[in-house]
């Protein structure tokens, strides 16, 4: 299954190691990114970053990554 489908597959959102494991990413380099406006699809829940797996995949295909 490709990271595409994987995502496009998840429905609840993703902790930041979950979607690092998925990119292929160390943890803190989202954490990194997370902390610059629009450059990584994310939010906050309670104070815990997540992230949306529809909105990851859309950035992945925009060339965003």
């Amino acid at each position: 299954m490709s990271i595409l489908e994987s995502l496009r597959s998840t429905r609840r959102p993703l902790t930041c190691n979950q979607a690092a494991e998925l990119l292929g990413l160390h943890p803190q380099t989202l954490y990194k990114w997370s902390r610059i406006p629009g450059r990584v699809p994310c939010f906050r829940l309670g104070g815990a970053l997540r992230f949306d797996p529809a909105a990851l995949a859309d950035w992945i295909e925009a060339g965003s990554m």
